[in-house]
């Protein structure tokens, strides 16, 4: 079995750097032990529909959004039929999505600005989840992440670590920003999880696979409209 990472994009105004953000997450996972034990899917240019879908489907571990949160309004998704391509999906709606989840779904990650409403509704239904509470920049996001994928994907550290770990590199290069990544947790019974719990790592794959996408290869993320990549991280 092999933890499943749902990364999902959604920048109407072409924006942010989406694509620096998910090669930063690839590679740093590209560096871990547990490399061959995850896969990513990625949607690009994600409409809320295609969210939707993919959670049904993929049956992701993870769901990792990326893109702009504007608090109350909403999460903006891709949407070519409206005013600048863009629909804003409120905390109700985003929280009926997931309360529907399935029961692999352990941590949603919302790494939008003012996202933390989002997040207060979605951690009543999954275990996990992390938003903001203000702005953050690209780079500050890309700091965040990358860390926090990277730590997790190490065989010993949970959620919670791998969260304070990322902090902390927050905290160092970018601290002005450093109160506004929070984790929510569901309740205190809820276990505090390591990609062990997860992965069973006897089913390591032998040898190489010649159709592997690697990190350095993904470009364009948020430009490819309903865009659909797999990506399983080896040590290549």
């Amino acid at each position: 079995m092999k933890l499943k990472i749902l990364f999902v994009s959604a920048n109407p105004l072409m924006d942010l750097y989406l694509d620096e953000e998910y090669k930063a997450i690839a590679q740093g996972i590209k560096e871990t032990e547990y490399r061959d034990y995850i896969e990513i899917e990625v949607r690009l240019a994600c409409e809320y529909d295609n969210l939707m879908d993919a959670v049904n489907e993929e049956k992701p571990d993870i769901v990792h959004f990326s893109g702009h949160g504007e608090g109350e309004r909403g999460l903006k998704f891709y949407s070519p039929d409206l005013e600048n391509n863009a629909e804003f999906i409120d905390a109700e709606l985003i929280g009926e999505l997931f309360e529907t989840a399935n029961e692999n779904l352990k941590l949603v990650i919302l790494n939008s600005c003012h996202s933390i409403i989002q997040a207060r509704e979605i951690v009543r239904h999954i275990d996990y989840v992390v938003g903001m509470n203000d702005e953050i920049g690209d780079e500050t996001a890309i700091i965040l992440m990358s860390r926090f994928y990277k730590s997790f994907a190490s065989d010993n550290v949970t959620i919670s670590g791998a969260f304070k770990q990322a902090l902390n590199q927050v905290k160092r290069k970018a601290p002005t920003e450093r109160d506004t990544p929070q984790l929510l947790r569901k309740n205190e019974e809820v276990a505090d999880i390591k990609i062990s719990d997860i992965v069973e790592k006897e089913e390591q794959p032998k040898g190489g696979d010649t159709n592997t996408l690697h990190a350095e290869t993904i470009y364009g993320v948020g430009i490819q409209t309903g865009g659909k990549v797999t990506q399983t991280i080896n040590n290549k």
